[in-house]
């Protein structure tokens, strides 16, 4: 039987389940390689950042079957997003950082999601700003949430970079690590929680959704069809689609205890090549 269904007789295929299983048999194994962002993670390192979000989340105010919106790129952040918010059984409705995401299409995106916190790159920062001009004026702490009346739910913002930015707090300092107690220890694990919402960046409408057990699921049948085997380094050669692919490229990894190899933001055929030499890539993921 395929390596990605040894779950220590654990019935549920929640993300969660998943990522410990994986860390609690092989912690310093390399899970994760982002080559633009300079970032090798092991199943260590991938559980704790995830885990860092989705304390991050429930300390704000989110719950189970609450949503985050993403506008990120092919990167660690948005990993950690998507698997940190489907520990928590949170939703997340992304849209691919390399989309011409408009002022129109975030507006959608926020109010259909129903969106409690925006994850944006520090290039839609000014898109964001187009859609809410307030924020400008605006000085965040930690502390402080937004009260707009466009989106009542919206409670945060924030930004991957590392500079100060009215209005939006830096996702860093969203992170929790080593809660103290975790904030998602009681929560229910459901493996057909909704998962991800697909959202074209180019117009906010939704393309696919997916809950857990359809990503995993899924996630177990790439990694057949790849053939991943333990220990591979699967390089995320996807062209389009981002989001759904960062999340079944991700877990088909997981799963099988290989490495996935993101060699750029957005799609490029030269950093492909160069990340497939220098990291070894044995699978390519399409």
């Amino acid at each position: 039987m395929h390596r990605f269904m040894q779950r220590r007789g654990m019935a549920s295929f929640a993300v969660k389940s998943l990522l410990e299983d994986k860390l609690t048999q092989f912690p310093t194994k390399n899970a994760l390689r982002v080559t633009h962002q300079n970032i090798r993670w092991t199943y260590a390192n991938l559980h704790d950042h995830s885990s860092a979000v989705a304390n991050g989340l429930v300390d704000v105010g989110l719950a189970p079957g609450g949503c985050v919106g993403a506008v990120l790129g092919n990167n660690a952040e948005h990993v950690s997003v998507m698997l940190g918010a489907a520990s928590a059984g949170i939703k997340v409705a992304s849209a691919s950082g390399s989309d011409k995401v408009t002022k129109d299409s975030l507006d959608k995106l926020l109010k259909e999601n129903k969106c409690s916190v925006l994850f944006v790159s520090p290039d839609k920062v000014s898109v964001v700003y187009e859609l809410i001009p307030e924020l400008k004026g605006m000085r965040m702490d930690q502390s402080v949430e937004l009260n707009i009346s466009a989106y009542p739910e919206l409670k945060y913002i924030c930004h991957t970079g590392l500079a100060a930015v009215p209005g939006l707090h830096r996702f860093r300092d969203m992170l929790l690590y080593n809660a103290i107690p975790d904030r998602l220890e009681g929560i229910t694990e459901k493996d057909d929680a909704p998962f991800l919402v697909y959202v074209d960046g180019s117009s906010g409408a939704t393309k696919s959704e997916m809950t857990q057990k359809e990503a995993i699921d899924a996630a177990e049948k790439k990694a057949s069809d790849l053939k991943i085997e333990t220990d591979a380094r699967v390089l995320f050669k996807v062209q389009k689609d981002f989001p759904p692919n960062l999340v079944l490229g991700t877990l088909a990894s997981v799963g099988s205890l290989a490495q996935l190899v993101i060699p750029s933001e957005s799609f490029d055929e030269a950093a492909c090549a160069k990340a497939m030499e220098e990291d070894a890539c044995n699978v390519t993921l399409k």
